[in-house]
């Protein structure tokens, strides 16, 4: 899991450095009008924008909240475990849970059982809510696609991809949405015309 984690950072580290040079071989070969190639690529970095930003503010959110949980068990270094658990939140399926679960059972260890329930359940709760509902909401509402389809998009691209899925789900999902969108509004017309 790690190494496709690492790998999803390569690609997208390559995409960042190699970007233009790919989205000019891609209009030269595309059979669509300049105008719908650029409405493809505003969409889709309107989507890599906000699944960024929406994975950045989910993580904020769960590893502030375990970080919270930690200080109120009485754990030492809160400061230095919530920055780690809110950077590892980016990392999709494992996340804080690399965190959480060590310190759960330290707790149990030490006798702090009624504690360690309360991190375990607390903290898987917060994710649910924060991969299963906020993130493909934030993201659907942001690029005005349904946040369910967005959901779906992500589960179909986590079983196709692994973690790096996470993000490639919705960008196919907006590169598909809009291209849809273009049939619809300039060749369905069209061809209703000549029939």
């Amino acid at each position: 899991m790690i190494f496709q984690f690492f790998i999803m950072i390569v690609v997208t580290y390559s995409f960042f450095l190699k970007g233009d040079d790919l989205k000019e071989m891609l209009f030269k070969i595309s059979p669509l009008p300049a105008t719908d190639e650029q409405n493809i690529l505003d969409k889709f970095n309107q989507m890599n924008f906000v699944t960024m930003v929406g994975n950045g503010v989910g993580g904020l959110i769960q590893g502030s909240f375990a970080g919270l949980v930690f200080w109120m068990a009485g754990l030492s270094s809160v400061f230095l475990w919530t920055t780690v658990m809110i950077i590892l939140a980016f990392i999709p399926l494992v996340g804080i849970s690399l965190i959480t679960i060590p310190a759960t059972i330290y707790l149990f260890v030490t006798g702090k059982t009624l504690t360690a329930i309360a991190l375990i359940v607390s903290t898987n709760v917060v994710a649910l809510i924060v991969e299963n509902w906020f993130k493909p909401k934030f993201i659907g509402k942001s690029v005005q696609v349904d946040g369910i389809l967005v959901f779906i998009y992500i589960i179909a691209g986590m079983s196709l991809f692994g973690m790096a899925g996470i993000f490639y789900g919705p960008l196919i999902c907006i590169i598909f949405m809009t291209t849809i969108e273009i049939y619809l509004k300039n060749y369905l017309p069209e061809l209703q015309k000549n029939d």
